[in-house]
């Protein structure tokens, strides 16, 4: 293979695809790729070669790109096409049937988990009513317990008081509410 220089290989590149529209068969758009669809115009590929590839790599690429007319190619790509087609529509028909259960079951699950939820809650406040329940008996009991304690101290305390009042203050004029009677 002759390569000329790259404004030359670049200008029969050019040449080539006059006329060519996005997604025309084309040949070495990419090294790894033989033959494919051209997902940009000509002009662009073309000129991103001669700004991003290396320069001893730039005639050889302009060389080779070119669009393809052979008849088995397009034929090909026809077959390609109605596969990834069918494909696709198998695909979304199995993608619709999945979502359709994975729906049913997420409900079932979320029935089912509200269910349980509910059930424990239930259980909680059995549980806390009991316990609530118990505590007040005892906090009760313990007031009434404290109640009488109190009364009984504050009765022998009011006495002690009032033996201590009458020694200390013989001529008060306290009448159990005021001084001033």
């Amino acid at each position: 293979m002759i390569l000329l220089s790259i404004p030359e290989e670049a200008a029969l590149c050019r040449a080539a695809f006059a006329g060519v529209k996005v997604g025309a068969m084309v040949r070495h758009c990419h090294h790894e790729q033989l033959a494919e669809p051209l997902t940009e115009t000509p002009k662009a590929r073309i000129a991103y070669i001669l700004s991003f590839k290396p320069i001893e790599e730039q005639a050889l690429r302009l060389h080779l790109f070119r669009p393809t007319y052979n008849a088995a190619v397009k034929a090909a790509r026809a077959t390609y096409n109605a596969a990834v087609e069918a494909a696709g529509a198998t695909y979304n028909a199995v993608l619709k049937a999945a979502g359709a259960t994975y729906n049913a079951v997420l409900k079932a699950a979320g029935a089912t988990y509200n269910a349980a939820v509910e059930a424990a809650w239930a259980t909680y406040d059995a549980v806390l009513d009991a316990a609530r329940a118990t505590y007040n008996a005892a906090v009760k009991a313990a007031q009434a317990t404290r109640a009488t304690a109190v009364d009984v101290a504050q009765t022998t305390y009011n006495a002690a008081v009032d033996v201590a009042h009458q020694a200390e203050c013989p001529d008060c004029p306290w009448d159990g509410r005021t001084i001033f009677p």
